[in-house]
């Protein structure tokens, strides 16, 4: 409900409790046929009312494409992990580990080891 003055909301908010408070009876609180609960509204700045003109469908499909699109970044994400990783892989086994003192021994070149 919208009051024109505080007035009329201070008026609504005592019969409510008078009937909560069964002073007077339940009738007073009906409005054909449905029972009426007022309260005070929540303050104007915890409701964000850009947001207020989405419909549920539009809602669902936003939060779909934002889905789609994390999706979407985690999975170029993972390719170009795999990609730096097997690059990496391949050059580690593109020369194999060999021993220094063998290759001196095989080039002619004097290596004195550190032992």
């Amino acid at each position: 409900m919208t009051f024109e003055s505080e007035e009329g909301l201070n008026r609504a908010i005592l019969i409510n409790d008078q009937i909560k408070k069964k002073i007077l009876p339940k009738s007073y609180g009906k409005l054909l046929g449905h029972v009426i609960d007022i309260e005070p509204a929540s303050e104007p700045s915890d409701i964000i009312w850009e947001n207020r003109a989405f419909t549920t469908w539009t809602r669902t499909w936003k939060r779909s494409v934002s889905y789609v699109v994390i999706l979407l970044l985690l999975c170029i994400s993972g390719a170009v992990i795999y990609y730096c990783s097997s690059t990496a892989t391949y050059l580690k086994t593109k020369y194999p580990k060999t021993d220094c003192l063998t290759d001196a021994k095989e080039y002619n070149h004097a290596y004195k080891s550190i032992n």
